[in-house]
């Protein structure tokens, strides 16, 4: 009964060790939340993406608000935006350039992908300003 007690604790062990070895290589890592300040408005971040990667945000709102979403980057026009509302649904925003414009359906917690739109593939540095309304 004990050798089996020590087998079992051994498999716990390494199951322990592979899934926090997982978490910090390459584990899903949960998104950068968008505070706004007391009174503010608007939010701006900087990051960079490059190949596949992508950065995801995430940010609460109310529903019938308005969002801009506005991008600058080197070369212009290297990233693109995607967010998904509270129940996953893709939001259809208007594009203007690097703005994304639209009112948002419903409350609660938005997430947003910030990826390099099609035809770039080297690390590009990028302010994002998310405003809301």
């Amino acid at each position: 009964m004990k050798k089996i007690f020590i087998l079992v604790l051994a498999f716990s062990s390494l199951f322990v060790a592979a899934h926090t070895a997982q978490a910090q290589n390459g584990g899903k890592a949960e998104p950068n939340r968008i505070e706004f300040k007391r009174g503010a408005h608007s939010a701006t971040l900087k990051g960079r993406v490059q190949g596949d990667e992508e950065a995801e945000y995430s940010f609460g709102a109310g529903v019938g608000q308005a969002i801009s979403v506005s991008v600058t980057s080197v070369p212009a026009n290297a990233i693109a935006v995607e967010i998904k509302s509270p129940n996953g649904d893709a939001l259809e925003l208007q594009q203007n350039g690097n703005m994304w414009t639209g009112t948002l359906p419903e409350a609660g917690d938005y997430f947003m992908v910030v990826k390099l739109a099609p035809g770039f593939t080297r690390r590009v540095n990028y302010t994002l300003t998310v405003t809301i309304k």
